[in-house]
């Protein structure tokens, strides 16, 4: 996470604005300090302030930067997981489904583990939402973290279409002779 908090900060340095957002976007799955949390959420926060050619500012009505600060209120405090949890539907209306799912797994993922998982759930669903590149990675984390834990049914929905949809990618990329073995 080191490394892709700081090449965001060089990219935004250099007033790469997109370099950074992607730096954020493709950040791994895994556990930050609070430190490395609120590094993440004033990254972000730069981020988003910051208005491109011709689009309003994503905070043109004043809900981006209060779900925001929902974030910033877990990452110092995790009693404050459920305001974060609460802020999650907002923040993806209001900056998308990829972005919203690079704020959690940058900002609070080490919370959600640790939390109920009704939280959980809200975070994997918008990982699905975001092209699912981190479901599987959340969904091992998470069963490894809380070993009582009892899935949806609705989860194994998303789990399931989202290994049909890599199963059909790998068949489409990898010719006809390993998609007769895989069928």
């Amino acid at each position: 996470m080191k490394d892709a908090l700081l090449a965001a900060a060089r990219a935004l340095d250099g007033g790469h604005w997109e370099e950074a957002r992607e730096r954020l976007r493709s950040a791994p799955l895994v556990r930050c300090d609070r430190s490395q949390r609120l590094v993440a959420v004033a990254l972000w926060q730069r981020i988003l302030a910051h208005s491109r050619k011709g689009n309003p500012a994503p905070d043109s009505d004043g809900t981006t930067f209060p779900a925001l600060n929902e974030f910033r209120a877990a990452a110092v405090n995790a009693a404050h997981v459920w305001r974060m949890y609460q802020a999650i539907p907002v923040l993806t209306e209001r900056i998308g489904a990829v972005d919203a799912a690079a704020v959690v797994a940058t900002t609070v993922w080490d919370l959600i583990l640790a939390s109920h998982p009704a939280v959980f759930t809200s975070a994997f669903e918008l990982f699905y939402k975001a092209g699912g590149q981190r479901c599987m990675d959340a969904w091992q984390q998470f069963l490894t973290e809380q070993r009582n834990y009892v899935p949806s049914y609705w989860l194994f929905v998303l789990l399931t279409k989202l290994c049909r949809g890599q199963a059909l990618r790998l068949r489409r990329h990898s010719g006809p002779v390993a998609a007769q073995r895989a069928a």
